[in-house]
């Protein structure tokens, strides 16, 4: 009787540690969609950051003003020191998000092996008291 649960204690060991594997390579790829996703998003809002300060070029133009006027630049400088801070916040934001899904896979994976241990563990302990 003990050993059938030592087997039973080992296949249990062996199918948490399985899961473990499965959940670390699924928080893999959650990783990489998160990548793909938020360097879209970057790239679309570069894209309409350049199209708004065409649009300002253009309106400031069309006013009159002299795009050499301090005024003018200025205002341009200030808007793409702007735009420039919330593509860096993107871009730290996606390495952030990043690092937390894949340590979650990694949390799973170490939870599941240590899971498994000790299921081990306790078919080897109630063999040794049997």
């Amino acid at each position: 009787m003990a050993w059938g649960m030592l087997l039973a204690a080992g296949y249990n060991a062996y199918n948490q540690n399985e899961a473990g594997k499965a959940g670390d390579a699924r928080s893999a790829e959650n990783a990489k969609a998160l990548y793909a996703e938020s360097t879209e998003a970057i790239r679309k809002t570069k894209l309409s950051q350049e199209q708004t300060l065409s649009a300002t070029k253009a309106a400031s133009g069309a006013s009159g003003l002299s795009m050499k006027s301090e005024t003018v630049m200025t205002y341009l400088d200030e808007m793409k020191s702007a735009f420039k801070k919330d593509i860096n916040w993107m871009e730290e934001a996606r390495t952030r998000g990043i690092r937390l899904e894949r340590q979650k896979g990694s949390d799973i994976r170490k939870q599941a092996t240590a899971t498994a241990f000790g299921t081990l563990a306790t078919g080897v302990a109630t063999l040794a008291n049997e």
